[in-house]
């Protein structure tokens, strides 16, 4: 049986080795092809190879799918690739919910609290909200062509994978792999400051004519995300994440990931990602002390008075302190103080309404005479869509957030917390585009109810669940046979 089920898994894994051999070997072909006749028939190899693997894989496994790409393919490399419209990890997801909608149950759903909405209808209408607020910020964009990216890649690495019916399979995937995936990735990240040098990436950014950034008085880790700024994100929300699962399933494993992805966030040297971090923690450890018995105080307090130590050494550590009084430090609190004069210019201009959908560069540039980058993604959103779009964007945020809580998804909704604060400190959300899948597939965990339907599905004895059989019913906590319904909470994910 063991040896069927490796010879099983070998064969499921199959499509995705070959598919991913062809296409990076395609791929990088294609970057060194001198020809625009031989470019196209590199990367058009490489898009049917990676299309057949999409198709070939099972079908639960493509959310995951999609972290992998965010974190291990930077979009720097995507940019040159040629990938105008939209992201693979996007083209990803729509593959995902393709298929998710021609095909039957894969397993018992009965035993999960599905109702008769994939998402509750206070999202559903945020989302409805936001995605009708921003075709005409499209249409009227003053930069047209990134505008159409940017909504695509929220249609399909967000709006439609949000109405995906029967995702808990994939969601309870995702809550065991982003941990490990994550921590891969600072684990790299903490390789690369020993030797000083991405010795992956930059010969690859290298190939495709992109200059490594970001290493100047201190180098910054920048791992497989493509800038220092990204990896500290990504960090902060992995170890908000993984932190969140070792409170709600007590498994070591999930601590261990926090410590490598807590030395990954800091040798980013990202001084919002750290405050982000700390945000995450602090919502974590509150939901967690608030909620009761489901989740364990003692490991909440325990988790506080070791983020506090940790930062406390960041703070002292070296890399910070060089990196807090050199001149790019300086000339970066510089910018960032006056791009709050820049925003309200540049808004009050278009009536609040927002010049273009990921247009915020073109539209504040009469306002912006030092040519700054807008380093807060607010700000960004504000100068793009206007307040309406704005209030709707964090209104999204907020509610994601707050169903996370609902149901008791702490580690997603932490996660979606630390994305929230990282965004503030630079330009993320007009140009990281993978960034939105990232979002994307946060706002899914945290809106995806995993507890289960009934204490006789699970085989708990003795136990009746309270009212009817809806999403709101619940287990009583103090039943004597309840640690076996904790048991399976910790099993399914």
């Amino acid at each position: 049986m063991k040896i069927g089920s490796i010879v099983q898994n070998n064969a499921e894994v199959l499509p995705l080795i070959i598919g991913a051999s062809v296409v990076v070997a395609a791929g990088a072909l294609g970057a060194a092809s001198d020809t625009a006749v031989s470019q196209f028939m590199f990367i058009s190899i490489a898009g049917i190879s990676a299309l057949l693997a999409l198709l070939m894989l099972p079908v639960h496994v493509l959310p995951t799918l999609a972290v992998a790409v965010v974190i291990f393919v930077p979009d720097r490399l995507m940019d040159a690739a040629g990938f105008p419209l939209t992201t693979p990890s996007a083209v990803i997801l729509i593959v995902w919910a393709v298929r998710k909608k021609m095909h039957g149950k894969l397993i018992d759903y009965n035993q999960f609290r599905i109702g008769t909405r994939a998402i509750p209808k206070s999202l559903s209408i945020v989302l409805f909200l936001f995605s009708a607020w921003l075709i005409p910020k499209t249409l009227f964009s003053a930069l047209p062509s990134f505008s159409v990216a940017w909504l695509l890649t929220f249609l399909m690495a967000v709006f439609i994978p949000l109405y995906v019916r029967k995702r808990e399979l994939e969601v309870i995937l995702l809550r065991q792999s982003i941990p490990a995936l994550i921590s891969i990735a600072a684990i790299y990240a903490i390789v690369q400051s020993i030797m000083q040098t991405n010795f992956i990436y930059d010969p690859l950014y290298l190939m495709v004519g992109r200059d490594s950034v970001q290493h100047w008085e201190v180098y910054r880790a920048d791992a497989s995300l493509g800038h220092p700024l990204t990896a500290g994100l990504v960090f902060a929300v992995g170890l908000a994440f993984s932190a969140g699962r070792w409170i709600e399933t007590r498994r070591n494993a999930f601590l261990m990931a926090c410590v490598l992805q807590g030395l990954g966030l800091m040798l980013t040297v990202s001084r919002g990602s750290y405050v982000a971090a700390g945000m995450a923690i602090a919502f974590l450890v509150l939901a967690a002390i608030v909620t009761g018995r489901r989740f364990s105080r003692t490991r909440a307090f325990l988790l506080i008075i070791s983020f506090a130590s940790f930062i406390v050494y960041v703070l002292q550590s070296d890399a910070f302190v060089k990196r807090a009084t050199s001149d790019e430090a300086a000339a970066s609190t510089d910018a960032r103080n006056n791009l709050f004069q820049i925003a309200l210019d540049a808004t009050s201009s278009t009536n609040w309404l927002g010049g273009g959908l990921a247009a915020s560069s073109i539209v504040a540039a009469p306002y912006n005479f030092q040519e700054l980058p807008i380093e807060n993604s607010y700000f960004q959103i504000l100068i793009g869509i206007g307040m309406p779009g704005l209030l709707i964007f964090v209104s999204l945020l907020a509610l994601a957030i707050r169903l996370g809580y609902r149901y008791r998804n702490l580690a997603a909704a932490s996660a979606i917390v630390a994305f929230a604060v990282a965004i503030s400190g630079y330009a993320a959300i007009d140009t990281v585009l993978p960034l939105i899948t990232l979002l994307g597939l946060l706002v899914m965990m945290a809106t995806t109810n995993l507890r289960p339907l009934s204490a006789h599905n699970h085989h708990i004895r003795g136990t009746k669940p309270i009212g009817n059989t809806t999403a709101g019913s619940q287990v009583p906590t103090h039943s004597p046979h309840i640690s076996h319904a904790r048991v399976y909470s910790d099993r399914i994910g």
